[in-house]
């Protein structure tokens, strides 16, 4: 295959994760490695959204480290922990090693939510303060560097429970000097981690936000839900369960005998 027909299928991965996520799911998986590998990792990482977690976690275990490494700094905190759950205990803790620390605690704090729960869809990266600093304080922060949700701002107790909230607006008017206590609201309406998601869609949380504080059983503060993640996961468990998919025919097919050109070439290359 010409470097034209590389660049269409490259191309497909990128342009149309999901329908490439549903192709790969068809064909064996040595030949699903070889595709994805050949193509940068921020690529991959899209089209490992779409796929089925069983066939991703079947995929990236078998992957060689070299790539996994930049692929999972690719990948979010949730796609990981939900694909990672899916791993034998021995082989999820070998591929857990290759993650930065932080995000390795982050990931091992979600694999153990079940994935039709509230908490397999935690955002952990969550801007916090504790009671007693001063505004200047938290507002140093703050600045250090851009968090995934800064609308509302939580206050936690020595334990992580959940004692205050505040909006980055209440942050920056309060005077330097002033304590977060002094400046922080009652803490909001929370889910459990185990909060089957279907339910959680209901519940009055989303009366005033579109996103939720998360608690573990203990009432320590996990994260933050949001609505709009909630309703994804829940359209695409239903999606999965169709005997058919949503993803066009002719899309598939117009790329299709491109994608097929490129596993036997990756193929081929890989018997040499």
């Amino acid at each position: 295959m010409n470097s034209a027909d590389k660049k269409l299928a490259i191309a497909f991965l990128k342009e149309e994760p999901a329908a490439a996520a549903h192709r790969l799911e068809q064909i064996p998986e040595p030949q699903v490695i070889a595709v994805l590998t050949a193509a940068p990792a921020a690529i991959a990482a899209d089209v490992f959204k779409f796929m089925l977690p069983s066939i991703a976690a079947s995929v990236i275990q078998d992957m060689a480290d070299d790539y996994v490494t930049p692929l999972f700094v690719e990948m979010t905190v949730t796609d990981l922990s939900q694909i990672l759950r899916l791993m034998p205990v021995s082989t999820r803790t070998q591929k857990l090693s290759l993650l930065p620390a932080k995000k390795r605690v982050r990931c091992e704090t979600l694999i153990h939510y079940p994935s039709y729960t509230v908490g397999a869809l935690v955002e952990t990266d969550v801007l916090t303060f504790d009671a007693k600093m001063t505004v200047e304080e938290a507002s140093i922060r703050a600045k250090k560097r851009a968090f995934p949700n800064a609308k509302t701002l939580y206050v936690l107790s020595k334990d992580r429970h959940l004692i205050g909230s505040l909006s980055i607006y209440d942050l920056i008017r309060a005077p330097n000097n002033a304590l977060v206590a002094d400046i922080m609201t009652h803490p909001p309406m929370v889910l459990s981690g185990y909060t089957e998601q279907s339910a959680a869609l209901g519940m009055p949380v989303w009366e005033n936000s579109d996103v939720s504080a998360v608690v573990n059983r203990k009432n320590a503060f996990v994260g933050v839900v949001y609505h709009h993640a909630l309703r994804n996961a829940i359209n695409l468990q239903a999606s999965r369960k169709q005997k058919e998919h949503s993803i066009g025919v002719a899309l598939i097919n117009a790329y299709g005998a491109v994608l097929a050109n490129l596993v036997d070439e990756v193929t081929f290359l890989s018997s040499d």
